[in-house]
């Protein structure tokens, strides 16, 4: 999509990347350059009010985990009716029907 992407808020606590052997911010900045801090902006972790209000006002919510075992991120935006674009390496991905 080029300069016409979206910006996109990253909600949720830095963690370290074992693979990368730094943090995932680290990593995705060292990865993703171009995009990291300004396409994609982590905004840090938030209270789940503010996480909720942030979900509903949302246009849409990426869910890019490579691995989790139940992503309640998913299961909420689900819930409030938002489009979710969901990993399937997330464990609530068999939750969503394409198109639906």
């Amino acid at each position: 999509m080029g300069n016409n992407a979206p910006s996109i808020d990253w909600v949720g606590r830095d963690t370290e990347y074992r693979e990368a052997g730094m943090s995932m911010s680290k990593s995705l900045a060292k990865t993703y350059p171009d995009v990291w801090n300004t396409k994609v902006i982590p905004v840090g972790p938030k209270s789940p009010e503010e996480a909720q209000a942030l979900q509903a006002q949302a246009k849409f919510l990426v869910v890019p985990s490579t691995w989790d075992v139940f992503n309640y991120v998913c299961v909420e935006a689900v819930a409030q009716g938002q489009v979710v674009i969901c990993s399937d390496g997330a464990g609530a991905c068999s939750l969503i029907i394409n198109g639906v």
